[in-house]
């Protein structure tokens, strides 16, 4: 059985060192991280999400949301699917975005700004390089 936000299962918690403030209702949650590691004198630095939305459907998103941090804004995201899954970093300070895809027989993408002019490069099953689609 799921549970949502609003069923009484739902926990938000501080962890019991105070360093991170955390919600988990089984089909998806996440934890905040503070500088320093004190809830209640700290800032927030990292936030972690995640959700699963089914047995091949899960995504675990980095967010750097601490106010002057050097990477403030910074998203690293992973996401798993039935045929497919993905790494995406999003660089806010250049606000680019790259993206890694796989499937699930081999074939993939790459499209990263530094890497082929920033065009989407693509291998095959044997992770030899072909033609974008």
């Amino acid at each position: 059985m799921s549970r949502t936000k609003d069923s009484k299962d739902f926990k938000d918690t501080k962890d019991k060192d105070n360093k991170a403030k955390k919600k988990n209702d089984d089909t998806g949650g996440y934890w905040q991280f503070y500088t320093p590691v004190d809830e209640t004198n700290g800032t927030e630095s990292i936030r972690v999400d995640w959700s699963s939305a089914g047995p091949h459907d899960h995504t675990f998103m980095l967010t750097v949301n601490g106010s002057g941090l050097d990477n403030e804004g910074d998203i690293l995201t992973y996401h798993e699917g039935d045929d497919t899954s993905s790494v995406e970093f999003f660089d806010a300070s250049a606000t680019t975005t790259s993206n890694v895809v796989w499937n699930r027989d081999g074939s993939g993408s790459l499209t990263v700004p530094d890497y082929n002019g920033g065009a989407r490069a693509c291998w095959d099953t044997h992770q030899v390089n072909v033609a974008c689609e």
